[in-house]
């Protein structure tokens, strides 16, 4: 049962899928119609044959009623065959006597009545088409045909189709008799076709009605399923490159969808509009905040000069808010920073990027700060790696990284930075010599304020004293805005191992 919950659970999303839709629709378009036809062949060949034993059957009873009347041929009134003949063929039913009497056997066979009655003239045109179709080759001279069902279409001398269904032969003393029944009529022309039931015109109208609609419901998804490829694409490129995207009511093909285009639109420029108010406020704030801080710390210049040093009291006041000036003008900075990010992941812009320019150029630039405070910087870099991101991103996420890394690793310590190619993904990788983490604070460093430093760790100013555990929190968020990931590994001996991957673009 459980089994059964699980895999109802796996299908149920499929089955609000529109591809698994579009992919029953030609099935459903195919095995019906089979199935239909199916039916329908079998319930037609059920009616044709029976009317054909009715046929049979009605044929053979006119031979009978006809067998006495044929054996005392000559004792009786022609008129009162001729008038038999008249009462038997009725409703479409026509009925003709040949024949030929033993004393002139090869002289073939003579017309000695019709039903309906025709003339001469009729009659010899309607011997020679049934000459022409081969119906008296059925009877032998001994007249043993006994009876036949030839069901053979032909024109009467009428000019109207005709069809024989009957040839029966009836032996009698004095010759031999020939009885030849036929049908007209157009619904038993129709049931009694000598075509297959798909050539019928009915089930040619109707497999035409079915081949439109087929088509006029697949041209309804294929339009349907363009525009929400263009909505995509459409999408797409605003999500790249922002404002300077395509608008979705210019995509937008189907008139019955341009409300949703309006307000997908309208949700674009609200994302948009968010985004650049964040970003505002974020610039406006630390330069509201920075301006006093700034006057702070030069008005602290001329107290300090002008400050006795044996007044150790006073001078260490003046320490103390200097130190918070700067602890005040970094957060200030971090907070900066933690709004850019908060708007930049409401509407990222990315485009395609060459990575391994990018972190060359960042590591060259980077390298010198390292030399400064007497540590290494090593790289290997693969060429030709692009990406979705932007300059901006990369810029940021190294430079944390970094950041993160030269503030744990000691002097004379080396910083390694890897660049390679796995798979479809571009690997980043920045390892450090430092102490590491305690693996139970692993999958905690990318959290939010999170800043974790061993008992030992280097707090090296120049490399940033004061920590307020955004930095690796802003990596993982604009990794994660770019579609790639970022996780962090203990290295042996010692220190620590950041690895982001970014997926490669075509």
């Amino acid at each position: 049962m459980k089994r059964l919950r699980d895999t109802l659970r796996a299908v149920g999303p499929l089955s609000h899928g529109f591809t698994i839709r579009l992919v029953i629709l030609p099935l459903v378009f195919v095995l019906v119609p089979l199935i239909v036809y199916g039916q329908l062949r079998d319930a037609d060949a059920r009616k044709t044959q029976l009317l054909h034993d009715t046929v049979v059957q009605q044929d053979q009873l006119v031979v009978e009623v006809l067998r006495p009347y044929l054996e005392k041929f000559g004792r009786d009134q022609p008129q009162d065959l001729q008038n038999l003949l008249i009462r038997l063929g009725k409703n479409g039913t026509h009925i003709k006597l040949l024949f030929r009497p033993d004393a002139a056997a090869s002289s073939g066979f003579f017309y000695i009545a019709s039903a309906p009655p025709l003339s001469a003239s009729d009659l010899e045109r309607e011997r020679k088409e049934l000459v022409k179709l081969g119906a008296f080759r059925q009877l032998d001279n001994s007249c043993r045909a006994g009876s036949a069902n030839p069901v053979t279409r032909f024109t009467n001398p009428a000019g109207l189709e005709e069809m024989l269904t009957s040839l029966a032969t009836v032996s009698t003393p004095t010759g031999c008799w020939a009885v030849f029944t036929s049908r007209t009529g157009q619904t038993f022309l129709k049931a009694a076709r000598d075509k297959p039931f798909w050539q019928t015109k009915e089930m040619q109208l109707a497999l035409a009605i079915y081949v439109f609609s087929a088509l006029l419901i697949a041209w309804l998804f294929s339009t349907f399923w363009r525009n929400m490829a263009l909505f995509r694409a459409a999408a797409r490129k605003i999500r790249l490159r922002g404002s300077a995207g395509p608008s979705f009511v210019e995509t937008n093909r189907i008139p019955e969808l341009s409300g949703v285009a309006e307000d997908f639109d309208a949700l674009v420029a609200a994302l948009l509009d968010s985004k650049a108010q964040m970003q505002r406020a974020a610039e406006e704030n630390a330069h509201a905040l920075k301006a006093p801080l700034a006057v702070i710390a030069q008005s602290l210049e001329p107290l300090k000069a002008a400050l006795p040093q044996d007044r150790a009291a006073a001078q260490r006041s003046l320490s103390l808010i200097e130190r918070s000036v700067d602890k005040l003008d970094a957060l200030v900075s971090a907070g900066r920073d933690l709004d850019q990010a908060s708007a930049e992941a409401v509407f990222p812009q990315r485009w395609r990027v060459n990575l391994s320019e990018s972190v060359r150029k960042l590591l060259l630039s980077y390298e010198k700060t390292l030399e400064a405070n007497a540590k290494r910087l090593t790289m290997q870099i693969a060429p030709d790696l692009h990406v979705m991101a932007s300059e901006d991103l990369i810029e940021l996420v190294i430079e944390n990284i970094l950041d993160n890394a030269a503030s744990f690793t000691p002097r004379d310590g080396t910083i390694a930075v890897t660049l390679t190619r796995a798979r479809d993904m571009a690997e980043l990788t920045i390892s450090d010599e430092g102490p590491g983490v305690e693996p139970q604070f692993l999958e905690r460093i990318f959290d939010r304020y999170v800043s974790h430093r061993p008992t030992g760790a280097v707090q090296n100013r120049a490399m940033g004293a004061d920590h307020f555990g955004l930095g690796l929190w802003i990596v993982r968020r604009n990794v994660e805005g770019a579609g790639g990931t970022v996780r962090a590994a203990l290295r042996t001996p010692h220190g620590l191992a950041v690895t982001v991957k970014f997926p490669l673009t075509r």
